[in-house]
């Protein structure tokens, strides 16, 4: 009951955890925001936030980190964008499954998937029509009908 008291009030739909540093990773991200935006989701996106420079102070640092944590906790779900497994998005996805957030994962790729992705997973999504169907459902609060996973694993 006391982490009732803590929790931080709902100010977005959804929160995107995805790198931006290489041409796919932007074109994912771009992709993502566009599928959120005709679905009328309110989303955070931390590169449209605050891009951090990179002399920036520990202060500085921390700000942005805290200010994500927060987002993330005000969110109702989280999407993380997978691509060159960017390790803030990781990190962010591992934040987020510890404050129980649902998670789908924009998995573009043939290659194996992570086992411990998976098993935070409320969605796995290969394909931008299937990241579609996942953030309709999370917007009814449906997590309960994903489809098992049948790719490989890592």
């Amino acid at each position: 009951m006391l982490e009732e008291l803590f929790k931080k009030p709902i100010k977005y739909d959804c929160y995107i955890a995805s790198g931006w540093f290489s041409k796919g990773q932007l074109r994912d991200l771009e992709m993502i925001k566009r599928i959120l935006t005709k679905q009328n989701v309110k989303f955070y996106s931390p590169k449209d936030e605050f891009v951090i420079p990179t002399d920036a102070t520990p202060d500085t640092i921390q700000n942005c980190v805290t200010d994500n944590m927060e987002a993330i906790e005000s969110s109702r779900f989280v999407i993380v964008n997978t691509r060159k497994k960017d390790m803030g998005a990781i990190w962010e996805s591992c934040y987020a499954y510890c404050k129980k957030k649902p998670i789908i994962f924009y998995f573009n790729s043939t290659k194996p998937f992570n086992i411990m992705l998976l098993a935070t997973a409320s969605y796995i999504c290969r394909k931008p029509k299937e990241l579609k169907v996942a953030v309709q459902r999370a917007m009814k609060n449906d997590f309960t009908n994903k489809e098992p996973f049948t790719g490989k694993i890592q």
